[in-house]
């Protein structure tokens, strides 16, 4: 007989575990079909997940659901971010609660209790997570504190910088050296003392592949680069820059080729 109103938590129950011991989700080894991958956005374990959570997972959940039925080997790779300065506030509040100084407490006990809250809040995630029986394959969730991500992430950006190919990289470190300069942190109003001084953090960016649109409020410096146009300029602090081979500063012109 059926009940006079549905019971979500009687046809819920047991559910999803049924579909984790069936493997329902997890991706195939050395599969035929083609692959479709969707990394989950890692949520801070800061905290728990909240509606926001839900909606993003939910839209995720419905494509990798779909591209399994279109026959691909769907991979939804779960994972958690240890968002360490965040928690590392959470759990010196804990502490304070506790009457309990960080300093005090020492370096040892306070890692301790850094991973004692990573393990309570990602378990609560996780059944977070199954109580919206969102098809994740757990058999390769991450961490990004674990030592082969972490490996993987350095190794990528090693090979980058090798290979030369951190086409973002560079112009992003040229405007933070020279912003630091504008800040007037070498000694004089505006950072540059000579022209050879700026030429060679100009040479920097004129070999960058990369077209690229800067600016910073603070210091008044912004650059743009087009390297379609073979025309590269600036202006910070009332100095114009050309970034082609060559450049101008008030009329002065000096070769950096």
């Amino acid at each position: 007989m059926l009940d006079k109103k549905y019971n979500h938590e009687k046809v819920e129950q047991d559910k999803y575990e049924k579909w984790l011991s069936k493997d329902y989700f997890k991706c195939e080894e050395n599969s035929d079909k083609p692959p479709f991958c969707i990394v989950l956005p890692p949520p801070n374990v800061t905290g728990v997940l909240h509606l926001g959570h839900a909606w993003d997972v939910s839209i995720q959940d419905i494509i990798i659901r779909y591209k399994k039925m279109e026959g691909y080997d769907a991979f939804w790779l779960p994972g958690m971010d240890h968002a360490a300065i965040a928690t590392e506030a959470k759990v010196v509040k804990r502490l304070k609660d506790k009457g309990i100084d960080k300093y005090e407490y020492g370096r040892e006990k306070f890692l301790e209790a850094c991973w004692d809250w990573t393990k309570e809040h990602g378990d609560i995630i996780r059944a977070q997570w199954a109580k919206l029986g969102i098809a994740l394959d757990y058999t390769k969730e991450r961490f990004t504190l674990d030592e082969g991500l972490s490996k993987a992430v350095r190794k990528v950006f090693v090979d980058y910088y090798n290979e030369k190919a951190s086409s973002i990289s560079k112009p992003v470190l040229l405007l933070e050296k020279l912003e630091d300069k504008w800040l007037g942190h070498d000694g004089n109003p505006y950072g540059y003392r000579t022209f050879d001084d700026l030429s060679d953090d100009l040479e920097i960016l004129q070999k960058s592949p990369m077209a690229v649109e800067e600016s910073s409020s603070a210091t008044g410096y912004s650059y743009s680069t087009d390297n379609a146009e073979g025309h590269e300029e600036s202006t910070a602090h009332g100095f114009t820059f050309d970034f082609s081979l060559e450049f101008g500063y008030e009329g002065p012109v000096v070769d950096v080729s």
